[in-house]
């Protein structure tokens, strides 16, 4: 114990004149553009756009986003490809089952990731920090959008082309990671939304030019034997491809449109009232596609494929406060924020590395305190790129004297 106290001293002494400022990651819009195969941002501070930064897949479909990271699901080549939010480049891509066209995803908390493959009729579950497929699981057919919520991922199972037939969404529970459930719902279900009370939202889009747009809800505990069970659902026309549920209770649908511009459907997801269908939409960009929910900016975004636009809109009467131009089929968007982003070596939270976090990480050493769940993260440095290894020991403070002397390579 002697020892490591003075090694310890020995360590303070050395750094406490050095001190590290913390790398500032703002809150950034990511928007997939899916004719040019690229990645554009905007700055949601400055407003700052920059267009095509990177070049993606051949055929890339969906975003998300975790911490200091960011992924994408290319349908073509199937991968996922992770991008620093630092630099935004490629760290590393993921290969996904040939042949099998993956969709979507959704996030864990326990570094998996569980993505649709619409083809193989199959969810992928992928150890995001391995780069490994560790399993898979069989749904329905033609799975697109997926949500994870309290312990289970739902999946919408369209039924596949032409016929839509069945049309289901899959319960999978997570920890047997194992379908529990299949409800039968609406005709071609592609999307899923959360809403405050914790009802699942099936945005069904129906077949194209036959007016079917619908939304089933899902009780997940409306069973007798508290199960999931379908509660309800609500007429809203058109042809919706997404869905968007405020912190208000707002649910959102964009659809298409016509030739004057595409449609965005409202309704009260609580009491399901509605307030605009497809006799009275809202209007909004050419080719409305998806829609993105900014909890933190009170903001919705919707994408415009054909515009190559974004527009932010007032989330409580779904008009437009301003529009943006992105890349070549603007398609889909997540927001990286930096709130969530554990600054690694930062163990204090005070936007600099310095001796007082080595001082810290010592006192979790010699059981002096507990740390935090955040502190545990920032103080969690040893690992590939300062990643963490789940384990808080001597190397973790090697680390964070490396960071402050400049000679760690982290983000």
């Amino acid at each position: 114990m002697n020892h490591l106290l003075q090694a310890c001293a020995m360590v303070i002494c050395l750094v406490f004149c050095h001190e590290l400022s913390a790398q500032d990651i703002p809150r950034t819009l990511y928007v997939l553009n899916g004719l040019s195969r690229t990645l554009s941002k905007m700055n949601l501070e400055t407003g700052a756009i920059a267009n095509d930064i990177l070049v993606v897949g051949d055929v890339p479909s969906r975003l998300a986003a975790e911490t200091d990271k960011v992924y994408i699901v290319n349908s073509l080549p199937p991968e996922i490809v992770v991008i620093d939010g630092y630099t935004d480049h490629i760290q590393k891509r993921i290969s996904l089952p040939e042949g099998s066209n993956p969709w979507d995803m959704a996030l864990t908390d326990d570094h998996r990731v569980y993505v649709t493959n619409l083809m193989a009729n199959t969810v992928s579950i992928v150890n995001i920090e391995s780069g490994i497929v560790a399993g898979t699981i069989a749904v329905g057919e033609g799975p697109q959008g997926i949500l994870v919520a309290d312990g289970s991922a739902y999946v919408a199972n369209t039924g596949g082309w032409p016929d839509y037939s069945p049309s289901t969404v899959s319960v999978i529970d997570l920890v047997s990671s194992h379908v529990v459930k299949t409800l039968a719902v609406g005709t071609n279900p592609q999307e899923l939304a959360l809403d405050p009370d914790g009802r699942i939202h099936v945005l069904c889009s129906g077949r194209w030019g036959e007016n079917e747009g619908k939304i089933y809800i899902i009780d997940p505990y409306g069973d007798v034997d508290g199960s999931a069970a379908v509660a309800d659902s609500v007429i809203l026309g058109g042809f919706p491809g997404d869905i968007a549920i405020t912190a208000d209770g707002l649910g959102y649908a964009p659809d298409w449109g016509d030739e004057d511009g595409g449609f965005l459907y409202s309704y009260d997801a609580r009491s399901g009232q509605i307030y605009h269908d497809s006799s009275h939409p809202i209007r909004v960009g050419h080719g409305a596609m998806r829609l993105l929910w900014d909890g933190s900016g009170v903001s919705l975004f919707v994408s415009n494929f054909d515009d190559d636009t974004v527009q932010r809109l007032d989330p409580a009467s779904g008009l437009v406060i301003a529009t943006y131009d992105f890349g070549d089929g603007a398609q889909d968007m997540v927001i990286l924020d930096p709130l969530k982003v554990p600054f690694k070596g930062d163990v204090n939270s005070d936007g600099g590395i310095d001796a007082i976090d080595v001082i810290a990480s010592i006192h979790f050493l010699l059981n002096m305190r507990v740390p935090t769940s955040e502190e545990f993260l920032r103080a969690d440095c040893s690992g590939e790129g300062c990643s963490g290894d789940t384990i808080l020991n001597v190397i973790d403070v090697i680390v964070i004297v490396n960071m402050i002397l400049g000679t760690a390579e982290c983000p």
